[in-house]
């Protein structure tokens, strides 16, 4: 099945496409995605813990990743976490 170039952009819409027609007008209804975004939500005492542990400098890579990553930091150069 050849897929015409020109109709590519609206391939992305043809999940969300519905129309509906009255007399002489043509309403397109496009159903949009919604951001969600989920708000972490950690115990207080926990995440004091976290952010205690990652103060320590015999911490593994993979641990300070993966504590960053539940306390939403980025990941940042180990120089500026732990400075030598």
């Amino acid at each position: 099945m050849m897929v015409d170039p020109a109709m590519e952009p609206y391939a992305r819409l043809k999940g969300r496409l519905r129309f509906t027609a009255s007399d002489s007008a043509l309403r397109l209804h496009i159903k949009r995605p919604h951001a969600y975004r989920p708000v972490p939500h950690l115990d207080p005492a926990l995440r004091a813990r976290l952010q205690s542990a990652l103060q320590r400098p015999d911490l593994k890579p993979t641990t300070r990743a993966k504590i960053e990553a539940v306390l939403g930091r980025k990941n940042e150069p180990q120089e500026t976490l732990c400075p030598k």
